[in-house]
């Protein structure tokens, strides 16, 4: 589905990104191509913002910049999943927001905080948009932390409702934090999966 938007060069994809225009700010919302497994500089700023929002994701990651970078290429190489990098700067990234393809819905994935930016709502309704106009995709799902307030204030304001729900148990496993899906009476937090849902 998104073989196509995943270039090799920074510069092709930058040609293809979704543009969005708050105040007087430009910002590019790009499709990250193979050029991001040299781009060092970014894999460092999403590993370390990835680990500090951890708590947010159902599973742990460690500093490691080689499964970072691997993480991104098992992407690059699935033609259903594309990261948009949302950039308004050169070297300004404000964020990423994914979308996931599978059963004629999209599934709204890996969505970051890079920098501090008000952009990450304007610029998910333009993706949003971009794949109901360019794909017909009528139905979108995002899946959330219960307790990330923030992160759920922004799918609700974009007409996001709740749909279903997931309990957890949270487990160590070498040094790292994951969590399982399970049944009520094996959950250990005070806290579940979400699933919301946008249809059109």
């Amino acid at each position: 589905m998104f073989k196509n938007i995943k270039k090799k060069k920074f510069e092709d994809s930058l040609s293809e990104s979704i543009t969005l225009k708050q105040n007087t700010k430009n910002i590019n919302i790009i499709p990250i191509g193979f050029w991001i497994q040299k781009n060092i500089k970014l894999l460092k700023l999403v590993n370390k913002n990835r680990r500090k929002f951890n708590h947010f994701f159902l599973n742990d990651i460690s500093n490691s910049i080689s499964k970072t970078k691997k993480f991104f290429n098992n992407i690059l190489y699935d033609k259903n999943i594309c990261l948009f990098l949302i950039n308004s700067k050169k070297y300004f990234y404000e964020g990423i927001i994914g979308a996931k393809y599978e059963n004629k819905k999209i599934e709204i994935y890996f969505v970051l905080k890079l920098n501090k930016t008000s952009s990450m709502k304007e610029s998910l309704g333009k993706i949003i948009n971009f794949l109901k106009d360019n794909y017909k995709i009528k139905e979108f799902i995002v899946k959330v932390i219960s307790n990330n307030y923030r992160a759920k204030k922004l799918y609700f304001n974009k007409g996001f409702k709740k749909y279903k729900k997931h309990y957890l148990k949270k487990v160590k496993f070498k040094g790292l934090y994951k969590h399982e899906i399970c049944k009520k009476k094996f959950s250990n937090v005070d806290y579940f999966y979400e699933i919301l849902k946008l249809s059109f």
